[in-house]
């Protein structure tokens, strides 16, 4: 299971991913550090393009509201 510390990590890099170059940079190797796996980026890169691709676009386009839920419900 990974570290706090490395989900987080995680989750930054993959906004920066839709942000900038320095960003991504600074992240990746941060993450590798505390034990990112090359496997592990690349599985989670095509869900960052699906949702920047496909999703996004639709999203700010639209001005979809945010849903709201309380986190112990989702299923």
């Amino acid at each position: 299971m990974p570290s706090i510390r490395l989900t987080k990590e995680v989750i930054y890099l993959a906004v920066s991913v839709t942000n900038s170059r320095y960003c991504i940079r600074s992240y990746a190797q941060t993450a590798t550090e505390l034990g990112l796996s090359k496997q592990t980026f690349g599985g989670f890169i095509p869900v960052i393009a699906n949702g920047r691709v496909k999703t996004n676009p639709l999203a700010n386009g639209d001005r979809f509201a945010v849903d709201c839920y309380d986190v112990g419900t989702v299923k």
